[in-house]
């Protein structure tokens, strides 16, 4: 990202899970630690609507890096056309009150797409931009860029696989594309 010492990541998948499966696991918060590298924690801090709410994510980082923690808005957006699904979560601060023993993220940007194809399957799309906070050398943190996405991605298409959320979200319905 230009101005930034840290990279901005970008990964991408299909997967043959349906797109209600996919928007069900994301939006669970408690199931993160089950598929989002380095999450341990995350849970609704406040709910506006069924698009829009406030979540509390506490990631275990690996040593020496001390664990982070963030408080991201997070919108979702349907494209009743063509089906497609976004999820944006910026960081936010002022909102919730630092935990001891965490670097509180303030400068944090995720971007989730899920886009149905023709064929039946799902592309994901995933881009994330963070700066780390505290002391932590940016090769560090470019570092655990290049593992995190692909083991996220590949722990969310495991999930999907696994047919535990096939019924979907009942509180965010997806339309069929027309």
């Amino acid at each position: 990202m230009e101005g930034s010492r840290h990279r901005a990541v970008r990964a991408r998948m299909v997967v043959e899970t349906p797109i209600q499966a996919l928007v069900a696991i994301i939006r669970d918060t408690e199931a993160c630690r089950e598929w989002a590298q380095f999450c341990v924690e995350s849970h609704v801090h406040e709910s506006l609507s069924p698009e829009e709410a406030y979540i509390y994510t506490l990631n275990d980082m690996p040593w020496p890096v001390t664990d982070r923690d963030v408080l991201s808005h997070v919108t979702w957006t349907v494209d009743d056309e063509t089906g497609q699904v976004d999820m944006e979560a910026v960081a936010t601060e002022g909102i919730l009150e630092r935990h001891r023993g965490h670097v509180r993220l303030t400068d944090a940007r995720s971007h989730w797409t899920l886009r149905p194809l023709e064929d039946g399957g799902v592309e994901v799309e995933t881009f994330a931009h963070i700066d780390p906070a505290g002391p932590v050398p940016a090769w560090i943190t470019n570092r655990l860029l290049v593992d995190a996405p692909f083991r996220t991605l590949m722990q969310l298409r495991a999930l999907g696989a696994s047919g535990r959320y096939a019924e979907g979200d009942p509180s965010f319905p997806i339309p069929d594309a027309h």
